[in-house]
């Protein structure tokens, strides 16, 4: 993912480590286990910084759901882990993020589709992005 556009989001758990809180586009500071929204054939980069919280995207609910690991490296990673995940555009509509070791640390990703076919020709596109 070196010098491909890759939306980042920083990954961390509340104060009392009993939900995931993100950092990084929509909003999200803050929020305790928000519905994140990605599109098929972006990437992202999630940062988990939330201590020794293993963060798995699934595509069934709980704390022994089944991992998704279509497009995704590092599933399953714990803290100081970057996890990214190329969205395929055969990905189901809804997944789940879960951490692996407490029920209460989970929520639900709706993965969508570009608008229009401007924005699909636009994936073929490499753009750098420093991220300081």
């Amino acid at each position: 993912f070196p010098y491909e556009k890759i939306l980042k989001k920083y990954l961390n758990s509340d104060a009392y480590g009993i939900a995931y809180t993100f950092t990084g586009p929509g909003n999200l500071s803050n929020t305790a286990n928000p519905t994140l929204y990605l599109v098929r054939g972006e990437k992202y980069r999630f940062d988990n910084r939330s201590g020794e919280h293993p963060f798995r995207i699934q595509i069934t609910e709980g704390t022994n759901g089944t991992a998704y690991n279509d497009g995704v490296t590092n599933n399953r990673g714990g803290n100081n882990t970057n996890i990214l995940f190329d969205v395929p555009f055969n990905s189901p509509s809804t997944l789940y993020y879960q951490c692996t070791m407490h029920s209460s640390m989970q929520g639900t990703i709706i993965i969508n589709d570009k608008k229009n076919e401007e924005d699909i020709a636009d994936l073929s596109s490499i753009v750098l992005i420093s991220i300081v």
